[in-house]
């Protein structure tokens, strides 16, 4: 069995989104993110929805204080 598999960019992003839609499955897409952007994702390919897209890149531009997202009140 090998221990990694190549797939396409788009199939990628789209099975992500799909991840993401589910909200008791948001763990395993931030999971999905972190391992796409450590491969050296650039681009969200597949997903149009640009707060899909923002929701994909949110943690990394947090954790490298890109963004500071704060609850306003």
């Amino acid at each position: 069995m090998p221990e990694d598999y190549k797939i396409p960019a788009e199939l990628l992003g789209r099975l992500w989104e799909a991840v993401f839609s589910k909200a008791h499955e948001s763990e395993l897409a931030q999971e999905l993110a972190d391992l796409m952007i450590s491969q050296g994702c650039e681009r969200l390919e597949g997903v149009n929805d640009p707060a899909l897209v923002f929701m994909f890149w949110k943690k990394y531009l947090e954790d490298e204080k890109i963004i500071k997202i704060e609850d306003i009140h």
